[in-house]
């Protein structure tokens, strides 16, 4: 029979499945997209002959180089959400392991405490950035979410030693 504290990980880690599942998803759009997005910002059939001067020093940015870095953001953006999807989807099936054996909860445990340093480290950097509420809210929710998941692992270890 199966802990609440086992039930409460599983219920967990398959939303960290779910939600892994779209970040992928997204990513391949995203990249798809900032590809696509480039490809036309670079076709002046398209969007027209742009050159346009930013800055008081007077930077002139070619239709070109105003392309290539619309598809590298798209990109780069694309590859960072595929990134920490195929991370998260790690996490929520050794969760998923974890709550259904406890004996094999150790590999979720340790993915939880590197979890807790990052996003401890993340907030620890707001304070250094300029930063708006959401993303402030967003790494507090971060902070709680995996502090969840790390006492959540230390309890079901702490019950296998009683099976």
């Amino acid at each position: 029979m199966k802990s609440g504290y086992q039930t409460a990980l599983k219920v967990i880690s398959i939303i960290m499945i779910v939600l892994a599942a779209l970040s992928i998803v997204g990513g391949l759009l995203l990249m798809a997209g900032g590809g696509l997005l480039g490809s036309v910002a670079n076709n002046p059939e398209v969007v027209g002959d742009i050159t346009a001067t930013i800055n008081s020093e007077g930077v002139t940015v070619t239709q070109e180089q105003a392309g290539i870095v619309v598809a590298g953001v798209g990109i780069l953006g694309g590859a960072m959400s595929i990134l920490g999807g195929i991370l998260m989807l790690i996490v929520g099936i050794l969760g998923v392991r974890g709550a259904n054996d406890p004996r094999k909860i150790g590999p979720f445990r340790v993915f939880a405490i590197i979890g807790l340093v990052f996003s401890i480290l993340g907030i620890i950097a707001l304070l250094f950035q300029p930063s708006d509420p959401s993303m402030w809210v967003s790494g507090i929710i971060g902070v709680i979410e995996t502090a969840v998941c790390v006492w959540l692992a230390q309890k079901i270890k702490n019950q296998t030693y009683r099976y």
